[in-house]
């Protein structure tokens, strides 16, 4: 029948499923074709999101070809969508065939258009001339590739919403580059330049398939994955959640839509509750990555921390409504674990109701990130954003661990008992909780099968003005290049009087290079962090156990440029200016590098985290009791499941008059 031949015409090209047999009855028109058994190409990206442009590229050529041998023959297959692409191989994108071959039209004698207007069709990948008047021709088929490619390329179509909402943005609108853009995403200039010339609202402004064929595109990345390299390309970070509580929202506006959507739909975005005028929404911007980092005899609470994907932020921009509803003041703060003071990091201030976006500077590794949302500009329902994005790269992340046995100090350590014989049912009453999981078991009570708790720390000598501590040469993943570094700091400080100098706190990177004899050594020293004065508490050093301690705000150093090859050491100085203050310290210290990726899409690394936690080496401090060396902290990673940037706690510092108290945690 002249059903038959469309279908019977398109048999021969490898990159179309091979029909096996046609029949058209009355009530059905029946096709067989072969059997592939890999899903279709929708199936796929719903679980990979999308693909990186070397592999698209290759998928793309074939949809492009199965078109031309189509178009060659005076076919349309007026349905060209992700699900009409089925994978003969499972997990294979490139082994994908275009099917459903019933939908295929032969064009009419001296056309090169036909016009159904009444037809079914999937709005998604549909060219304005469908939309309006139903007008299909080769031009409408390549409009469907570009959508279909665009989709392969971003993760979502080129146009999103339902209904007229979607219309309005097909037959008015422009696709959607802005989240990955060439400067912004890692897509190459000639990927752009092909979706746009495919996505041109007049048909006549169209390439044929045949001339998409030849574009420049496929010349460059019809190829295999180029090796592992370095990428600090900005892009769109996908892996972003909610942390902690979502604020309260109007109804069927969360702040879960802020975030990334599924493909296809345009969420409302999220509106406050009852004309609320001031709002914070907290994000974590931080992938799972298996096999990353390796903390050896760890729980796997501490395995699933040490396996975390950072990414260097280098801004975040919030989408707007362009309505009185914007919000007047936007502050960006982050924190380096729960509970820890929030530092901001930027803001803006809004003055125009009609903006329709908001971007606030970043560029710092960061975990935790709050939104504060302040006023708005007159409207009556309250605070309403779009969407949050955030823009970075990948990095990886060494946490520093030191052990107090294997430090060099200018003086001697012994063990001191910092608090002892804490009765089990006064341990609630007595130590504040974040101190109560560093308790560690004492004698046995009298009379009874319990045990006393015991919270002890360990002292490095008389005071002096300043304490130095140094480690041993670091030992970095070979070739890498540091370029950041975080330092999370816990304190409590005492200051006698008003002319006595409030305590600091110093970290230096010493760089050694040889100067000329096998003996001679130049030292070269790089500042990494200097906090300024502490604080000092309500509560006297001495108080700790009830009250706690005191959190410095999260310090940053960006500028570092260390080669992970150089001899590198870490110094540690305390400046205790007056001679009598107290400084119970906390370190939380990491360093940040860019790994070698095959993509800036990817998350795969190169391996190189093999000996990245450091182990430093020196002589061991005999009194340093096996029970001490167990002593962990309720601050870091060992007992707290969201912490300081590093992976586990690295040393606590005492300075306390008449000692200098180290304690390991």
């Amino acid at each position: 029948s002249a059903s038959e031949t469309p279908g019977k015409a398109a048999v021969g090209e490898e990159n179309i499923v091979k029909l096996q047999h046609v029949q058209d009855t009355r009530e059905f028109f029946i096709e067989v074709l072969e059997y592939l058994p890999g899903g279709n190409l929708y199936q796929y990206l719903e679980q990979k999101e999308m693909l990186d442009e070397y592999t698209a590229c290759r998928v793309s050529l074939r949809i492009l070809k199965a078109l031309d041998h189509l178009h060659a023959r005076r076919l349309l297959h007026r349905d060209v969508r992700l699900q009409q692409f089925i994978l003969a191989e499972p997990g294979d994108p490139e082994s994908c065939k275009l099917a459903d071959l019933w939908c295929l039209a032969s064009l009419p004698r001296k056309k090169n258009f036909m016009v159904e207007e009444g037809r079914p069709c999937d709005l998604l990948t549909a060219a304005p001339e469908v939309v309006k008047q139903g007008e299909f021709s080769a031009k409408s088929d390549v409009w469907a590739a570009g959508c279909v490619i665009f989709e392969l390329l971003h993760g979502h179509p080129p146009f999103g919403g339902t209904g007229k909402a979607l219309v309005q943005r097909i037959c008015c609108g422009e696709p959607e580059f802005s989240e990955l853009g060439t400067a912004t995403g890692g897509l190459s200039d000639n990927a752009i330049d092909l979706l746009r010339w495919m996505l041109q609202r007049e048909p006549g402004q169209r390439p044929s398939v045949h001339e998409c064929l030849k574009h420049a595109w496929f010349e460059g990345y019809n190829v295999e994955k180029p090796s592992k390299q370095v990428w600090q390309v900005e892009k769109l970070i996908r892996h972003v959640k909610l942390w902690g509580k979502p604020p309260h929202s109007r109804r069927n506006l969360p702040a879960s839509n802020l975030l990334a959507s599924k493909r296809g739909i345009v969420t409302p975005g999220f509106c406050t509750y009852m004309g609320a005028t001031s709002v914070d929404i907290d994000f974590e911007p931080c992938q799972m990555c298996q096999g990353v980092l390796e903390v050896i005899g760890k729980s796997e609470e501490q395995q699933s921390l040490g396996s975390r994907v950072w990414y260097w932020v280098t801004k975040c921009v919030l989408s707007l409504w362009g309505r009185e509803e914007n919000p007047k003041q936007i502050q960006l703060k982050v924190c380096v674990k729960p509970g820890s003071p929030w530092v901001e990091l930027g803001s803006c201030t809004l003055d125009d109701s009609t903006a329709l976006e908001a971007s606030i500077k970043i560029d710092k590794p960061i975990r935790y990130v709050r939104i504060s949302l302040r006023g708005n500009l007159g409207g009556h329902f309250g605070i309403a954003v779009r969407k949050v994005a955030f823009y970075g790269y990948q990095v990886r992340q060494i946490p520093i661990a030191l052990h107090l046995e294997n430090l060099k100090f200018l003086r001697g350590s012994r063990l001191h008992t910092h608090a002892q014989d804490i009765h089990p049912k006064e341990v609630n009453a007595r130590v504040h909780k974040s101190l109560q999981s560093s308790l560690r078991v004492g004698r046995r009570i009298e009379g009874t099968g319990a045990k006393y708790r015991v919270y002890e720390d360990i002292c490095s000598g008389s005071p002096h003005i300043t304490t130095a501590a140094e480690t041993p040469r670091l030992k970095f993943p070979q070739g890498v290049v540091l370029i950041g570094a975080v330092l999370g700091l816990r304190y409590v400080s005492e200051v006698p009087s008003k002319e006595s100098a409030p305590p600091r706190l110093r970290i230096q990177i010493v760089k050694e290079v040889n100067a000329g004899g096998d003996h001679e050594r130049r030292m070269k020293k790089t500042l990494l962090f200097a906090t300024e004065d502490l604080t000092p508490p309500s509560w006297k050093a001495n108080e700790v156990l009830g009250n706690g301690y005191v959190d410095y705000p999260v310090m940053f150093s960006t500028g570092i440029r260390a080669n992970g090859d150089d001899r590198l050491h870490l110094e540690i100085l305390f400046q205790n200016f007056s001679g009598t203050a107290h400084v119970p310290a906390d370190l939380g210290l990491s360093f940040f590098y860019v790994p070698e990726l095959q993509s800036p899409s990817t998350s795969e690394d190169e391996g190189l985290w093999a000996g990245c936690i450091q182990s430093v080496q020196s002589a061991t401090v005999e009194s340093v009791s096996l029970g001490m060396r167990k002593l962990l902290s309720i601050w870091f990673p060992f007992h707290f499941p969201r912490s300081f940037p590093c992976d586990f706690l690295l040393l606590r510092f005492y300075i306390l008059q008449p000692y200098i108290l180290v304690s390991l945690t």
